[in-house]
């Protein structure tokens, strides 16, 4: 009773912290709970409509078939809102990550080579035809330069006046007086 108290007392101060560490704590038990070994890290998340989320990123030396993953994000959900761990605002803001040993062993094989932005691009675009993103894309890039050549404007109305440079002074030369 007293230790909840304490909780209680300290939310405020350090809440997300101690929220993080309840998660990362709860998940390292359900993984030790189906025999699954590795490392845990646990983030927080925002998306751009400002809702809160969970990120779980676990890495084992164990193989775990990739079309059952989707099953493994559902029972770390269901099981860390069983245990309290999670509120009922968190229900559907859990992201698990799992990189099993292939992962693990592909990553390290994969030769370091320079990769260009633009390849990346590329890559990108050919994946997601439609433009919806290039559309959104391009809308906030209209936004912005309609945002940055209002502030100029206002820049310009105003007394703003830039800096000038300022005169150098003469310096003898060391030694000297």
């Amino acid at each position: 009773m007293l230790s909840q108290f304490i909780q209680r007392a300290l939310a405020p101060v350090f809440g997300g912290a101690v929220r993080l560490h309840r998660v990362r704590s709860a998940t390292r038990l359900l993984m030790r709970h189906i025999g699954l070994n590795g490392r845990c890290d646990c983030m927080r998340t925002h998306d751009e409509r400002g809702r809160r989320g969970v990120l779980l990123r676990i890495e084992t030396g164990q193989r775990v078939p990739l079309a059952e993953r989707p099953q493994f994000q559902a029972y770390f959900q269901r099981k860390l809102f069983e245990l309290g761990v999670l509120s009922e605002r968190d229900r559907g803001a859990v992201q698990l990550v799992l990189f099993d040993a292939d992962d693990l062993a592909g990553a390290a094989s994969a030769p370091p080579h320079h990769v260009s932005s633009r390849r990346v691009a590329g890559i990108v675009r050919g994946a997601n035809p439609g433009g919806a993103a290039e559309l959104a894309h391009g809308q906030r890039v209209v936004q912005l330069r309609e945002h940055l050549s209002a502030r100029r404007r206002a820049r310009l109305d105003s007394d703003f006046s830039p800096l000038q440079a300022a005169s150098l002074t003469e310096l003898s030369p060391l030694g000297e007086s």
